[in-house]
């Protein structure tokens, strides 16, 4: 899948307010009752699995070490 990081538009570095701040402004524009694509739903399915391991600590780090698939 795509890259987390990429999908928010934010860096490694980013910090929870920056990764939050990124993530409601996405979730604005893929939100399926905002975005009439037929992928809208798995879009922003995928953009909350990224805002989630990204904002937890522990998942997060095991996501910047491994990869998607070990925080599956």
């Amino acid at each position: 899948g795509p890259n987390f990081y990429q999908m928010l538009d934010v860096t490694r570095g980013s910090s929870a307010v920056d990764i939050k701040r990124a993530y409601k402004r996405m979730s604005l524009e893929l939100h399926p009752d905002k975005n009439p694509s037929p992928t809208a739903i798995d879009d922003f399915a995928a953009l909350k699995n990224g805002y989630d391991v990204l904002m937890d600590m522990e998942t997060r780090e095991i996501y910047n070490r491994f990869g998607e698939d070990k925080v599956k």
